[in-house]
């Protein structure tokens, strides 16, 4: 049994024992405990919400961790590889284009992590540019990485989960860039997003016909 149940069981047990006073007195101690209970639930509360900032800003304003003595290394994930490995096809279904492919993929999340970060929600996105001179980005394949999990991925000839679809069929011929982004979830505070560099990419063209 914690602190706070302990604490709560106190209280009751003192307005039982008040139940059994009787006459004037009665009312007066159920509403003084009744008072000192609520005062101390709001405490805590309020120590609760202080904790929970002093963890965001423990990160924020101190990025130092003090058992490494390391500099917290947040959004700096190097993608060694992540590139095609196999177009598995082309066709248009239901009056619209969709390519299903594979990929190779090695990245090391490890600079992610530090002890306010829960898990990482880690996608792969292809993208490309329409006619219209605008650029589509459709995510093929995720994956969610606790921070109890290993944080090497490395592997190949991965089969995407969602299908690259465009909205009609504009995808033949294209030039389709691979990117990989992932959001921060932090055990508290705000969600942020990072993403491996645009420049360090890999790229590759579709087929200009149906496969």
């Amino acid at each position: 049994m914690g602190p706070l149940e302990r604490r709560r069981l106190f209280w009751l047990d003192c307005l039982a024992g008040i139940e059994l006073l009787g006459g004037p007195f009665q009312n007066w101690a159920r509403g003084a405990v009744s008072t000192r209970y609520e005062y101390e639930q709001t405490a805590d509360l309020f120590r609760l919400y202080l904790l929970c900032w002093h963890a965001v800003l423990s990160t924020a304003l101190f990025p130092y961790d003090v058992v490494s003595n390391t500099r917290f290394t947040t959004g700096t994930i190097v993608v060694e590889t992540l590139q095609l490995s196999k177009l598995r096809s082309l066709k248009s279904h239901g009056g619209v284009d969709r390519a299903l492919l594979s990929f190779d993929l090695t990245v090391d999340l490890e600079p992610a992590f530090h002890w306010n970060i829960k898990q990482l929600f880690v996608y792969v996105v292809a993208a490309y540019d329409t006619v219209d001179g605008r650029t589509n980005r459709v995510v093929l394949w995720d994956k969610i990485v606790e921070a109890t999990d290993p944080k090497v991925i490395q592997e190949e000839n991965v089969f995407v989960k969602y299908a690259l679809v465009d909205k009609g069929d504009e995808l033949r011929g294209k030039d389709v860039t691979l990117q990989l982004q992932w959001d921060h979830m932090p055990i508290t505070g705000l969600l942020y997003r990072n993403e491996q560099n645009v420049e360090q990419a890999s790229t590759f063209q579709l087929p200009t016909e149906y496969q």
